[in-house]
């Protein structure tokens, strides 16, 4: 299955679950800007404080399939915001929700997420994301809605010669933490933890 049908099918199965359960999508988020900061960061908590990871949710770059999701696009408000919930390999069981979104960051570069690992030890698959994080080997990969897509202009394609298409709206539905994303950009490197850059244009507040 490619990743059009999957995400069609992935915004169908959770429309369908808002719907029965009567949800209706309304309302923003406060909205403000980040510069282009460290792709990924890892860092050992505090004592009682959560493992949290910090990375490349997708890029403003050409995808394995030669697309372009534009970050400007992209709507977190209409169902993530008030999610937030991280996954493994875009599998939503309960075991497979291993983190929560502390923040989204818009840059021109592409979106930045902060996750917090649940506290629960005994969860497989949320040790396997910290150890991979640890070893600077863990990925993002988005599950998302197209709402408007087409070929880059020929001025596009001084940007992004060699993409087949451009994504230029998008509902963001999920985020998970995968070995194999969609956009190699995405794919961690061990790097510290450094302080949060104090120059901002836009914060997604969560």
């Amino acid at each position: 299955m490619n990743r059009i049908d999957f995400n069609r099918e992935a915004a169908e199965r959770i429309t369908k679950s808002l719907r029965d359960r009567g949800y209706k999508a309304e309302g923003k988020i406060a909205v403000k800007t980040l510069e282009p900061s460290a792709p990924a960061q890892v860092g050992a908590p505090a004592e009682g404080q959560p493992f949290e990871i910090t990375s490349w949710a997708t890029r403003n770059t050409i995808d394995m399939e030669g697309e372009v999701v534009i970050p400007e696009g992209g709507d977190v408000a209409s169902y993530f915001a008030k999610n937030r919930n991280l996954f493994v390999d875009h599998e939503y069981d309960i075991m497979k929700a291993v983190a929560k979104a502390r923040w989204l960051k818009m840059t021109p570069g592409g979106w930045l997420v902060r996750g917090a690992l649940i506290n629960n030890r005994e969860n497989p698959y949320r040790n396997q994301v910290q150890a991979l994080a640890e070893s600077g080997n863990i990925g993002m990969s988005i599950g998302f809605e197209i709402m408007d897509s087409s070929p880059p202009t020929g001025e596009e394609r001084k940007s992004y010669a060699g993409a087949s298409n451009l994504i230029r709206a998008w509902k963001l539905l999920e985020v998970s933490y995968t070995a194999l994303p969609m956009n190699g950009d995405c794919q961690s490197d061990m790097v510290p933890v450094v302080e949060e850059p104090k120059s901002m244009r836009r914060v997604i507040i969560l």
